[in-house]
């Protein structure tokens, strides 16, 4: 089967790409102040943790791959077996989604990371098969909101609000 090898493979390459971050993109890139304040985050912490997450998914995605593909291939296999309409629904709705998550990109700063995320967040349940609508738009507004105060108030970390809700806001 074609998934298979592309699991495996998509998995391969997301671990490399994690790598090559923590061990060549990071290290060139990231500029370290020449003194840091004790307790201070440094520059390559966010970098670091993404990139440890890139391979840990990826080495789980590709074996995830392997495994099903020696469970799979026990199956009786059927003539003409290809693509079927429900594997290309699901693509078109990965690649969608996708889609979705660069507009969310390219919104937060003309709305802002709060508003962007709950539309983001009520887009993605709608699209995804949530039905519980109160549910959802609760969760919505309500986690953004928190985290926002959380880290504009008792952090001291700015949150970008966005150039039409910068009047708004605080």
């Amino acid at each position: 089967m074609w998934w298979r090898v592309v699991s495996v493979w998509t998995g391969a390459a997301i671990a490399a790409f994690g790598l090559i971050g923590l061990l060549i993109l990071i290290p060139t890139g990231v500029v370290m102040p020449a003194s840091m304040q004790p307790g201070s985050i440094s520059p390559a912490f966010w970098p670091k943790i993404t990139c440890w997450i890139l391979v840990v998914m990826g080495v789980l995605a590709a074996l995830e791959g392997v495994w099903k593909s020696s469970a799979i291939e026990e199956l009786p296999v059927q003539e003409g077996e290809g693509i079927n309409g429900s594997q290309l629904s699901r693509i078109g709705s990965a690649l969608f989604a996708f889609g979705i998550m660069f507009a969310a990109w390219t919104l937060v700063d003309l709305l802002g990371l709060p508003l962007t995320t709950s539309l983001l967040s009520v887009t993605l349940g709608l699209m995804f098969g949530e039905r519980r609508l109160v549910r959802l738009l609760a969760v919505s507004i309500l986690v953004p909101v928190a985290v926002f105060y959380f880290f504009t108030a008792v952090a001291g970390v700015p949150i970008p609000t966005g150039s039409i809700l910068e009047h708004w806001i605080l």
